[in-house]
């Protein structure tokens, strides 16, 4: 790696510290979007752990003129999300958010000298809902799969496969 990408790679982590920061400003039930994902309603709200070393980033350095050098962070993040619903003013009024503790993975690329937000994901590693004592986790739903063990046996019964 040369001089300027160990400069590039501090510029982006500076960056990354400074949305971090902006998102801690920002946290907080207050800050609930109403979002809209056709045709359902939700709302959502974020937090960021108080921790000093929040994220890690991964360099790739690439044969391009235009994007030479691109960058996956992941941040720690806690997203409160309530359950989605068709009806608007039930999804603005519902305050039982569902706490997800996991990891937000962000990618970049340099353009032009600039570092440009690509993308992300969030990944959850633990769901919670609120009750009456505390934050308690949610099972995972198991889906029940029967399988038929007849086979058919002639071709037109397997060409058949819509019955």
């Amino acid at each position: 790696m040369t001089a300027a990408d160990v400069d590039q790679e501090a510029r982006l982590r500076d960056l990354v510290a400074e949305q971090v920061e902006e998102g801690r400003a920002n946290q907080g039930e207050q800050s609930a979007r109403l979002l809209f994902s056709k045709p359902m309603y939700y709302k959502e709200y974020w937090e960021y752990p108080q921790s000093e070393s929040v994220f890690s980033a991964d360099f790739t350095e690439k044969e391009s003129l235009s994007i030479p050098l691109t960058a996956e962070t992941e941040v720690e993040k806690i997203r409160f999300v309530t359950r989605v619903t068709r009806d608007r003013g039930e999804a603005r009024d519902d305050t039982n958010y569902l706490r997800s503790t996991g990891i937000e993975q962000v990618s970049y690329e340099l353009r032009h000298g600039e570092w440009r937000r690509i993308g992300s994901l969030f990944v959850a590693e633990r769901t919670e809902e609120l009750r009456d004592d505390g934050w308690e986790q949610i099972e995972e739903r198991k889906q029940v799969v029967i399988l038929d063990d007849e086979e058919p046996t002639s071709f037109w019964q397997r060409l058949m496969f819509w019955r």
